[in-house]
């Protein structure tokens, strides 16, 4: 019994020697097949209640509908601004757009959309402009 324990013994040394890069392959495959019949006795990855949803939705105010006169009412803050005048001429809000469409339609009758922001410490309401249509405005 000894000495076929020695011949086996040398017989693997002797396989190990003249290949050794079949020799490690096969004993990654061994080790990985092992792992793989193993792995599954000791976890369990079945889903027992369903995860909380973690999806938040950060709401946005509706662009709404403003009509009235641009005009135009000079720098507040560092911000050259513009307001939007109903037909008596009171202000409605001031008008914030991050292009030169405010500047285009000064002095005329227009149809704003956009986002009303309103303030709390009273300060005037501001309109962050989306869309401008030019009105025909034939009283004058």
């Amino acid at each position: 019994m000894e000495s076929l324990l020695l011949n086996l013994y040398e017989s693997f040394l002797n396989f190990r020697s003249k290949y050794p890069n079949l020799f490690f392959s096969s004993l990654v495959i061994v080790v990985l097949g092992l792992s793989l019949l193993i792995f599954p006795k000791f976890t369990n990855l079945t889903l027992i209640k369903d995860e909380p949803s973690v999806t938040v939705q950060k709401e946005t105010p509706a662009p709404t509908m403003f009509e009235g006169k641009v005009s135009y009412v000079g720098k507040v803050g560092n911000t050259v601004s513009y307001e939007l005048l109903d037909s008596a001429n009171k202000s409605i809000a001031l008008l914030r757009s991050n292009d030169s469409r405010l500047q285009i339609v000064e002095g005329l009758h227009v149809k704003i959309r956009g986002e009303f922001l309103k303030s709390e410490d009273g300060s005037p309401n501001v309109i962050v402009v989306k869309e401008v249509i030019i009105q025909n405005d034939t009283s004058n």
